[in-house]
């Protein structure tokens, strides 16, 4: 996966499928579109956790960023996944 968050827009690329995720954020609201399924995302951010819902799955996540790195709960799953920003 690889991608950019610049300004307030998000651009991000899934290696392994090639699908796109484009969004937008607004103070400590966010939401992004998943270009294979056409599925939105949507997120609050307080501090460095967030919580969110996706439209596909029709369930909810939650996460924490420190630094580089990102955990994300998700509860349809019952799991957590870690992602790590390089630039």
């Amino acid at each position: 996966m690889s991608g950019s968050f610049t300004q307030s827009n998000i651009d991000v690329e899934e290696y392994e499928t090639g699908n796109k995720y484009i969004g937008m954020i607004n103070g400590d609201q966010g939401s992004f579109a998943h270009e294979g399924e056409g599925a939105s995302i949507k997120f609050k951010l307080n501090g460095n956790s967030f919580t969110g819902s996706d439209s596909a799955s029709g369930t909810n996540f939650s996460g924490d960023m420190f630094a580089k790195t990102i955990k994300i709960y998700d509860y349809d799953e019952g799991k957590h996944f870690h992602y790590y920003l390089s630039e």
